[in-house]
């Protein structure tokens, strides 16, 4: 007779089947949890990804207002430039510090930064 006595091979079968359950328990809870986890990590990808998008929209019709309020201001001073050069005594002589002050106001603008005029044009000092 060993030390166990007669019951000990089924008492080490219990034992080990507990373990093994237990074991294979903590296993399935883990496979459970990694699974929420990669759930969990999709929707913010997800989220973040969206996010991204809608930024780069709203940035995109912002820079697209700035231009649209640009392209009508530019367009005015064009009709007034074409107004005033058009008009009656538009091309009599004119006082060259006149002429240089009305140049140097509109080249203060950017839609007349970049013409000849403006790019040739000194102010006088």
């Amino acid at each position: 007779m060993n030390w166990w006595g007669d019951k000990a091979p089924r008492w080490a079968i219990v034992v080990a089947t507990l373990l093994l359950a237990g074991l294979a328990l903590a296993f399935v809870l883990e496979l459970g949890s990694k699974a929420r986890s990669e759930q969990v990590r999709a929707k913010l990808e997800t989220g973040r990804a969206d996010a991204a998008v809608a930024s780069g929209r709203d940035a995109a019709d912002t820079v697209g207002r700035a231009a649209s309020g640009e392209a009508i201001i530019d367009s005015i001073n064009r009709e007034n430039e074409r107004a005033i050069r058009s008009a009656p005594g538009a091309h009599a002589p004119v006082d060259p510090a006149v002429h240089d002050a009305g140049v140097a106001s509109l080249c203060r603008f950017a839609t007349y930064r970049s013409t000849k005029d403006c790019m040739q044009f000194t102010p006088p000092r």
